[in-house]
């Protein structure tokens, strides 16, 4: 079991689980399914595959250091994140039933471009940095994101920033 936390495991605790990755991301064991967990990081305006921590060494992982994925890997629909942590499927299901999530950075800094950066993504677990919209339908959520991503909504949340 992952040092993090009881309820996180790493890759490599599931593979000593004989863990086997599935084409959507998540990693299956003879007992349960986990999902990847989803940071800040990993998410951009519209956009629910921002960064990965694919391809990257163990020491850079932990530093949290993720690379964007570049164009060309967001026009295929079979390329998913590569997370650094997991949860059991049957926790994330009785907490959060649903099938997406629309979800906003809680991380701003002075340097950032944007102060609000918010999509959709696919029902996975939360870390704390992201804030967790639920209980909306289609047609609401959408609308939302696109409140919240647009630049006079941006402009007042900067506004209530503090430096």
């Amino acid at each position: 079991m992952s040092n993090d936390s009881d309820l996180f495991f790493t890759k490599k605790d599931l593979r000593e689980q004989d863990g086997i990755v599935d084409p959507y991301g998540c990693i299956v064991t003879a007992s349960t399914t986990y999902l990847p967990l989803y940071e800040s990081k990993l998410i951009h305006q519209y956009n629910h595959r921002y960064t990965t921590f694919a391809d990257l060494s163990e020491e850079d992982t932990k530093q949290e250091k993720s690379l964007e994925i570049p164009t060309n890997g967001l026009a295929d629909a079979s390329n998913v994140i590569n997370t650094r942590y997991w949860l059991d499927s049957k926790i994330q299901e009785k907490r959060f039933p649903g099938n997406w999530f629309l979800v906003y950075r809680m991380i701003a800094r002075a340097t950032d471009e944007r102060t609000v950066i918010a999509t959709i993504i696919p029902a996975r677990p939360c870390s704390h940095s992201l804030s967790l919209v639920d209980q909306l339908d289609a047609s609401n959520a959408l609308l939302l994101c696109s409140i919240m991503n647009s630049l006079p909504f941006d402009y007042f949340a900067r506004q209530k920033t503090p430096v």
